[in-house]
Protein backbone atom coordinates (compact mmCIF):
# COMPACT_ATOMS: atom_id res chain seq x y z
CA UNK A 1 0.00 0.00 0.00
CA UNK A 2 1.56 3.37 -0.69
CA UNK A 3 0.84 6.36 1.39
CA UNK A 4 -0.31 9.63 0.57
CA UNK A 5 0.88 12.73 1.62
CA UNK A 6 -1.86 13.27 4.58
CA UNK A 7 -0.88 9.39 5.93
CA UNK A 8 2.18 10.23 6.34
CA UNK A 9 1.22 13.67 8.05
CA UNK A 10 -1.42 11.82 10.76
CA UNK A 11 1.14 9.12 10.99
CA UNK A 12 4.14 11.61 11.88
CA UNK A 13 1.63 13.30 14.43
CA UNK A 14 0.81 10.10 16.09
CA UNK A 15 3.68 8.93 16.63
CA UNK A 16 4.94 12.31 18.44
CA UNK A 17 1.35 12.00 20.66
CA UNK A 18 2.81 8.45 21.42
CA UNK A 19 1.03 6.01 19.55
CA UNK A 20 2.79 2.33 19.35
CA UNK A 21 4.68 1.36 16.08
CA UNK A 22 2.59 -1.81 16.07
CA UNK A 23 -0.84 -0.06 16.26
CA UNK A 24 0.48 2.26 13.25
CA UNK A 25 1.48 -0.51 10.89
CA UNK A 26 -1.58 -2.35 11.99
CA UNK A 27 -3.66 0.81 11.26
CA UNK A 28 -2.37 1.88 8.16
CA UNK A 29 -0.97 -1.99 6.77
CA UNK A 30 2.37 -1.04 6.61
CA UNK A 31 5.58 -2.53 8.00
CA UNK A 32 6.21 -0.43 11.51
CA UNK A 33 10.00 -0.80 10.46
CA UNK A 34 9.14 1.14 7.82
CA UNK A 35 7.43 3.78 9.20
CA UNK A 36 9.72 3.75 12.09
CA UNK A 37 12.61 4.06 9.32
CA UNK A 38 10.61 7.05 7.70
CA UNK A 39 9.99 9.01 11.21
CA UNK A 40 13.62 8.74 11.93
CA UNK A 41 14.70 9.68 8.61
CA UNK A 42 12.49 12.67 9.19
CA UNK A 43 13.45 13.38 12.39
CA UNK A 44 17.51 12.87 11.23
CA UNK A 45 17.09 15.83 8.45
CA UNK A 46 14.61 17.88 9.91
CA UNK A 47 12.34 17.61 7.49
CA UNK A 48 8.93 18.96 8.41
CA UNK A 49 5.49 17.82 6.83
CA UNK A 50 4.19 21.43 5.66
CA UNK A 51 0.86 21.36 3.71
CA UNK A 52 1.74 23.89 0.48
CA UNK A 53 -0.04 27.28 0.43
CA UNK A 54 -2.11 28.01 -2.44
CA UNK A 55 -1.06 29.94 -5.48
CA UNK A 56 -3.21 32.56 -4.88
CA UNK A 57 -2.52 34.73 -8.80
CA UNK A 58 -5.34 34.85 -10.31
CA UNK A 59 -5.47 36.06 -13.42
CA UNK A 60 -7.91 38.80 -14.61
CA UNK A 61 -10.45 36.83 -16.24
CA UNK A 62 -10.38 34.15 -13.62
CA UNK A 63 -10.37 37.27 -10.85
CA UNK A 64 -13.26 39.05 -12.75
CA UNK A 65 -15.51 35.27 -12.81
CA UNK A 66 -14.79 35.01 -9.05
CA UNK A 67 -16.07 38.34 -8.59
CA UNK A 68 -19.28 37.46 -10.64
CA UNK A 69 -19.84 33.85 -8.89
CA UNK A 70 -19.90 36.28 -5.46
CA UNK A 71 -22.14 39.06 -6.42
CA UNK A 72 -25.12 37.59 -8.30
CA UNK A 73 -27.74 40.14 -7.43
CA UNK A 74 -28.10 43.38 -8.77
CA UNK A 75 -29.37 46.43 -8.01
CA UNK A 76 -31.25 47.51 -10.76
CA UNK A 77 -32.47 46.34 -14.14
CA UNK A 78 -30.25 45.23 -16.84
CA UNK A 79 -26.93 46.06 -14.33
CA UNK A 80 -26.04 42.22 -14.61
CA UNK A 81 -27.31 39.94 -17.01
CA UNK A 82 -25.99 35.91 -18.20
CA UNK A 83 -26.56 34.50 -20.62
CA UNK A 84 -25.43 30.74 -21.81
CA UNK A 85 -26.46 28.38 -24.97
CA UNK A 86 -27.94 25.03 -23.46
CA UNK A 87 -28.09 21.55 -25.76
CA UNK A 88 -31.71 19.32 -26.09
CA UNK A 89 -31.57 16.55 -27.65
CA UNK A 90 -34.93 15.79 -29.01
CA UNK A 91 -36.23 11.90 -27.87
CA UNK A 92 -38.11 10.97 -31.19
CA UNK A 93 -35.62 12.03 -33.59
CA UNK A 94 -31.83 12.50 -34.01
CA UNK A 95 -31.92 16.68 -34.17
CA UNK A 96 -30.70 18.91 -31.19
CA UNK A 97 -32.45 22.24 -30.17
CA UNK A 98 -30.10 24.83 -28.74
CA UNK A 99 -31.61 27.48 -26.12
CA UNK A 100 -29.90 30.67 -25.66
CA UNK A 101 -31.94 32.52 -22.42
CA UNK A 102 -30.88 36.16 -21.32
CA UNK A 103 -31.43 36.29 -17.61
CA UNK A 104 -31.66 39.52 -15.34
CA UNK A 105 -30.11 39.42 -12.31
CA UNK A 106 -32.21 41.81 -10.80
CA UNK A 107 -35.20 39.70 -10.44
CA UNK A 108 -34.00 36.34 -12.20
CA UNK A 109 -36.56 37.51 -15.46
CA UNK A 110 -35.71 35.79 -18.23
CA UNK A 111 -35.78 39.05 -20.71
CA UNK A 112 -35.12 37.15 -24.01
CA UNK A 113 -34.56 33.91 -25.83
CA UNK A 114 -33.94 32.22 -28.98
CA UNK A 115 -34.49 28.78 -29.86
CA UNK A 116 -32.35 27.30 -33.10
CA UNK A 117 -31.48 23.94 -34.72
CA UNK A 118 -27.60 24.84 -34.40
CA UNK A 119 -25.87 26.92 -32.33
CA UNK A 120 -24.54 30.09 -34.32
CA UNK A 121 -23.73 33.52 -33.67
CA UNK A 122 -26.96 34.47 -35.43
CA UNK A 123 -28.72 32.88 -33.19
CA UNK A 124 -27.08 35.39 -30.47
CA UNK A 125 -27.13 38.10 -32.55
CA UNK A 126 -31.36 38.04 -32.39
CA UNK A 127 -31.12 37.31 -28.79
CA UNK A 128 -29.03 40.03 -27.72
CA UNK A 129 -31.56 42.19 -30.15
CA UNK A 130 -34.26 41.31 -28.75
CA UNK A 131 -33.21 41.73 -25.08
CA UNK A 132 -31.53 45.50 -26.32
CA UNK A 133 -34.33 46.85 -28.91
CA UNK A 134 -32.93 50.07 -28.93
CA UNK A 135 -28.94 49.30 -28.51
CA UNK A 136 -29.14 50.31 -24.60
CA UNK A 137 -26.55 48.63 -22.57
CA UNK A 138 -24.80 51.24 -21.06
CA UNK A 139 -23.58 49.81 -17.73
CA UNK A 140 -24.33 46.38 -18.89
CA UNK A 141 -21.87 43.75 -17.87
CA UNK A 142 -23.24 40.73 -19.31
CA UNK A 143 -21.64 37.23 -18.18
CA UNK A 144 -21.53 34.29 -20.26
CA UNK A 145 -19.16 31.09 -20.39
CA UNK A 146 -16.22 31.48 -22.46
CA UNK A 147 -18.14 29.48 -25.73
CA UNK A 148 -17.36 30.35 -29.37
CA UNK A 149 -20.18 32.15 -29.85
CA UNK A 150 -19.53 34.67 -27.25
Amino acid sequence: MKLTYEDKLEIYQLRKQGMSWPQLGQTYDVNPRNLRYMVKLMDRYGVEIVKKSKNRYYSPELKQEIINQVLFEASKPYEKCYTDVTEFAIPASSQKLYLSPFLDAYNSEIIAYQLSTSPNLEQIKRMLTQAFPDDHYDDTILHSDQGWQY
